[in-house]
């Protein structure tokens, strides 16, 4: 929370939410569901180009037992908007029950389902404490310098930052990509 409150405040940022993860299955091992904890009331704000419904965004804010799934999962599950579901954790203990109130919208993440962070934060304790911040600056020719800002505010505290931009993000991710071919083909001459 002492996070998002500093971040929030810098210049140039226009909104924030935390994010929180926890793995669960359905009804068995092989059915494993991603449930993301995010913050509901800046869904549509901070990533309007996945075309979530405002009123199923709406009935997230209203019920905190309510969640967004994508389509994709939906579809794989055979799960309908107004199912009640009940997941079992594995990377937390416990289950969560949830409604679907409507999905992540057609260009949302695929294969997961989105609760309210606060939830997240509940079941694993009220840490108070998230894995990553998704920051939504006003313009894109300032990204460096949050970035700056925002690292250099949080150098030397007990939990650093590591800032990116999203392009960033995706290029450490194909290099890790790489790493696992040169892997999978190491493996196969052998």
């Amino acid at each position: 929370a002492g996070y998002s409150r500093k971040i929030r405040a810098m210049p140039h940022v226009d909104t924030l939410s935390g994010y929180l993860i926890m793995v669960a299955s359905y009804r068995g091992p092989k059915e494993m569901v991603a449930i993301v904890g995010v913050d509901p009331e800046i869904i549509t704000t901070m990533w309007p180009d996945w075309r979530a419904s405002p009123a199923a965004v709406a009935e997230m804010l209203r019920a905190r037992s309510s969640a967004l799934v994508s389509e994709k999962l939906m579809k794989r599950l055979h799960w309908k908007i107004d199912d009640r579901v009940t997941l079992h954790g594995l990377t937390t203990p416990g289950d969560i029950a949830f409604t679907i109130v409507g999905t992540s919208g057609d260009r949302g993440p695929d294969d997961v389902v989105l609760v309210p962070l606060e939830r997240l934060n509940q079941m694993q304790g009220n840490l108070g404490q998230v894995i990553l911040f998704f920051v939504r600056i006003d313009r894109s020719e300032v990204a460096a310098t949050v970035i700056r800002q925002i690292d250099d505010r949080f150098a030397n505290s007990p939990a650093e930052t590591e800032t990116q931009t999203e392009m960033g993000v995706a290029q450490h991710q194909v290099g890790d990509l790489r790493i696992l071919f040169v892997g999978v083909k190491l493996i196969a001459l052998i």
